[in-house]
């Protein structure tokens, strides 16, 4: 990025914003708001290959594996009438 230090960028800093806002965007382009949630405990917890990928990657990746799994939750719940 523009003004930004590799080293820096490495490190995920707190004021690289554009990584979370294209996460956001995604999650809630494929499923909604529920799936924003599940996109933001994807990218706090950072489980598995999440914590080796890059400041975008790692978010982007957070927000299809959210936005997936909010989607077969609630068509589990749906399937077993649990909601409506």
């Amino acid at each position: 990025m523009y003004g930004l230090d590799i080293k820096k960028f490495e490190e995920d800093p707190v004021h690289l914003l554009a990584d979370e806002l294209l996460g956001i965007a995604l999650a809630e382009y494929i499923g909604g708001s529920k799936c924003v949630f599940e996109y933001i405990r994807y990218d706090k917890k950072k489980p598995g290959v999440l914590s080796e990928l890059g400041p975008f990657m790692d978010d982007i990746v957070a927000s299809l594996i959210g936005a997936t799994m909010s989607t077969i939750y609630s068509d589990l719940l749906e399937g077993e009438g649990r909601i409506s």
